[in-house]
């Protein structure tokens, strides 16, 4: 072979030796770690799945990113691949990967939710996971795969409804929440389209009582009723940016709430309905809660309250029907009557807190005109004091009510000690045992009884002048932090007829005479006497018998006036009773 064919040959084989070595390259390039992934987790504000910087969606730092080579470990969170956290500027990488298909998962923060996407993970039934990515890392052109990942934060409201013990309006350590306490929570712009569109007047009201008693209500996403259990707080979880309303509710969603409060939720009901605010104007009880706020904040309401009225007396005094006429005037007059009406109305409005949350996810506290950043919202709660017992018939003068003892019909009132009435009751109730509730803490309170019967105990001396005409029977007052909210007060009536009085006989030689006491009860009767004012004594007539009309006691009485002319005032008493004094004349 000359030199010409052998240059010739060398550099064929080097040519097709470099040709083949570059296949090996190529094809061993294929799975040389040399492939990333990375991308941001970003807080998507309008849930679109897009990053966009110009509605402020920024990356989130702190967030675990994991990648796995097959959708079964990424869901259950297995075999991973690499892992990894998002740093300050909310990025992530995963570096080194061979070409393949990965599934990246980043929904393990409870504080975030991800938001559904186009590029979601789809499980074997067609359902999109949410939090899970999938990327096909196969591109022979490509070294570098990036993906944005949208989450959106979980805002939620806590309630917290706590027995407030001590009254300072903080939840201290050993206080806890009240349980069958409901509360609601308000979503207004939700709630002013619901109104705008006529949505609420279509209410099933039959189907949503019939749920109530879960505890539960919710009114066309705007209105929400959530009632206390086991001691648990209220959370009301991932709500929208908007602002909410939080208060008591004026009754609660369990059976004897229900069914001692139906007037209050019929009227209720009306106005979510769209009825008009007459019912409640005409009676500001409706929306009361029955208990006591001891941490509410919303001074400036009350003091709206207070306006009203007065907004309404400076009106009445300009004379309209001259200035406008009389049918003008008469509007104007409603008018007044109404801003009264209203202004008792905000002064009973339930304790309330006003939230905020915003586009970012954070909630604030607005009550009391002051920005607090909190998810959680304290009720404190006390009972109001109250004054339970029976009133019964005290046939034997024990005082104590026992077993064959019948009730007895009266009326009894609380008042404090200006003579105002703090509450009142009709005995017996449906149950027998009667209840004065909502009373108030540190004043005296008079309990009086409409009866002219005897009753245990009556109070006859330290009356204020302003209980003068009643008859009062007890005196109560209840410490706030005492712990002490009801009393237990059994009523007794002696259904007892008076000592009877006759005259035997008479000396006028000796200025004496023998007078015959008379009992017609079947109970001894302890008798007291004074005669002509200055001479006293008593003594006890016994039970008339079981077949008798009476039991007598003869006394003789000596130091007598004229005839005629002589007065002996009786009364009988023992340790519960004191009967009416009378006086007898001869």
């Amino acid at each position: 072979m000359d030199l010409k064919k052998l240059k010739l040959f060398v550099l064929l084989v080097s040519f097709v030796g470099l040709f083949g070595f570059s296949h090996r390259a190529e094809a061993s390039l294929l799975n040389l770690p040399v492939n990333t992934i990375s991308g941001s987790v970003y807080q998507d504000l309008n849930e679109n799945g897009v990053m966009e910087l110009k509605n402020l969606e920024v990356a989130v730092s702190g967030q675990q990113v994991i990648l796995y080579e097959s959708l079964t470990d990424a869901v259950n969170n297995q075999n991973a691949v690499q892992s990894t956290t998002t740093g300050t500027l909310g990025t992530f990488a995963f570096t080194k990967l061979k070409r393949n298909t990965y599934y990246v998962r980043y929904n393990f923060d409870s504080n975030y939710r991800a938001i559904a996407f186009d590029r979601n993970a789809v499980s074997e039934t067609g359902e999109q996971l949410n939090g899970i990515v999938q990327i096909e890392a196969n591109d022979r052109s490509t070294l570098l795969y990036s993906a944005n990942l949208p989450l959106k934060r979980v805002t939620s409201l806590d309630i917290l409804p706590f027995e407030d013990t001590n009254w300072n309006g903080l939840m201290d350590a050993d206080e806890s929440i009240l349980n069958n306490k409901t509360m609601i929570i308000i979503n207004l712009r939700r709630l002013v389209q619901v109104l705008d569109s006529d949505e609420l007047s279509n209410l099933d009201i039959t189907s949503l009582l019939l749920n109530s008693l879960s505890g539960n209500i919710d009114i066309a996403d705007a209105i929400y009723l959530r009632t206390t259990k086991d001691g648990k707080i209220i959370n009301l979880p991932d709500v929208s940016s908007d602002l909410y309303i939080i208060l008591r509710s004026p009754f609660d969603l369990t059976l004897s709430g229900l069914a001692e409060n139906t007037s209050k939720i019929a009227a209720i009901l009306e106005i979510i309905q769209g009825g008009d605010l007459a019912s409640i104007l005409n009676n500001p009880d409706l929306i009361a809660t029955g208990d006591i706020d001891t941490n509410s904040d919303n001074t400036y309401i009350k003091l709206l309250a207070s306006i009203f009225p007065k907004l309404a007396d400076e009106i009445d005094k300009i004379n309209y029907a001259e200035i406008i006429g009389e049918d003008n005037s008469t509007t104007i007059t409603k008018t007044t009557t109404q801003l009264r009406s209203l202004g008792s109305l905000i002064d009973n409005v339930p304790a309330m807190r006003f939230a905020k949350v915003d586009t970012f996810g954070n909630s604030y506290d607005l009550t009391g005109l002051k920005i607090r950043k909190t998810n959680q919202f304290f009720f404190g709660i006390q009972q109001y004091a109250s004054i339970t017992g029976s009133v019964f018939n005290d046939t034997n003068l024990n005082g104590r009510k026992d077993t064959l003892e019948s009730l007895r019909a009266v009326d009894l009132t609380a008042y404090d000690e200006a003579g105002n009435v703090l509450g009142s009751v009709r005995t017996p109730s449906l149950v027998g045992d009667y209840e004065l509730s909502k009373l108030p803490y540190g004043q005296k309170i008079y309990l009086g009884i409409a009866t002219d019967s005897p009753v245990s105990q009556e109070l006859i001396e330290g009356k204020p002048a302003a209980l003068a005409d009643k008859k009062i029977i007890g005196t109560y007052f209840f410490e706030q932090v005492s712990g002490i909210t009801t009393i237990n007060q059994n009523i007794g009536i002696a259904s007892i007829n008076n000592v009877g009085f006759r005259v035997k006989s008479t000396s006028p030689t000796t200025n004496s005479a023998v007078v015959t006491f008379v009992n017609t009860n079947t109970v001894a009767m302890p008798v007291y006497y004074t005669l002509n004012g200055e001479q006293s004594d008593s003594f006890t007539i016994p039970a008339r018998g079981l077949l008798a009309r009476e039991s007598v006691k003869d006394v003789s009485l000596t130091n007598l006036q004229s005839n005629g002319e002589n007065i002996i005032t009786v009364h009988w008493a023992n340790e519960f009773y004191s009967g009416e004094k009378t006086d007898h004349q001869f």
